[in-house]
């Protein structure tokens, strides 16, 4: 996971992350400016002239973002966008192109069923905080899309609780490397995953595999693509002893 803030999309550390090749990419532009909080900023004219030039710098950011989804995918790789379900930056054109691209999935999932807690005046609670994400990998789709449950009430990010529940929770964080890790044991196997759906769950079987046949490879160094059968049949190189 990368720190992609607004400042860093500018020179070496642009250029730095256009050249990471990992095989995920955990994308999460600041959403501050995107926030329908801000709608209560731009009720005077100089408020909104703020919002809406903050929005504008938000907007190179997120083509920035966008860009890097897309490299991963023209290289067989994966990525993981995430932005508040609320923000209005899914109506930014570059997302929303992104968002419809085949093999992109839209991800709905509630913080709340991750362990995100706040406090208001009644005390400590769940903050529900529903998040969007949108990534090309099915087993991260499928670990992340958790909805509430119901069986609690929910503290309003509101009043200045909204930055203090900007992080993270360790569930959260958990959920996703572990999704990243069946994709890359999935992908390890030679196999594509398979979604199994019955109603709203996949409880009948978490997954199923199929060949995949379009697997491609591409060479470290010169980017160009490889003959797959080529590569399958190239022995694995063995790792000298060190003493």
């Amino acid at each position: 996971m990368f720190g992609t803030s607004a400042g860093n999309t500018a020179g070496t550390r642009h250029w730095k992350l256009l050249k990471i090749r990992s095989l995920f990419l955990v994308l999460s532009p600041e959403c501050t400016p995107y926030s329908n909080i801000q709608n209560l900023n731009m009720r005077t004219p100089m408020g909104k002239a703020k919002v809406e030039a903050a929005r504008r710098r938000g907007d190179v950011h997120l083509m920035f973002c966008v860009t890097l989804a897309r490299r991963q995918m023209d290289g067989g790789r994966y990525f993981v966008y995430e932005h508040p379900k609320s923000a209005v930056s899914w109506d930014n054109p570059n997302v929303a192109k992104l968002a419809s691209t085949p093999g992109v999935m839209r991800t709905e999932l509630d913080q709340c069923e991750f362990g995100l807690v706040s406090e208001d005046e009644l005390g400590k609670a769940p903050a529900k905080k529903p998040t969007s994400l949108l990534t090309n990998s099915v087993e991260v789709d499928r670990m992340m899309s958790v909805k509430c449950q119901g069986g609690h009430r929910h503290v309003h990010l509101m009043s200045g609780r909204a930055r203090a529940a900007a992080h993270y929770p360790a569930k959260c964080c958990r959920a996703l490397c572990k999704g990243m890790k069946r994709q890359a044991k999935v992908d390890a196997s030679g196999m594509l995953s398979t979604l199994i759906m019955a109603g709203w769950h996949d409880e009948v079987g978490e997954v199923s595999h199929v060949p995949e046949p379009w697997k491609k490879y591409w060479d470290d160094i010169s980017g160009k693509e490889l003959k797959p059968d080529l590569v399958r049949a190239a022995p694995v190189p063995r790792r000298r002893s060190s003493r």
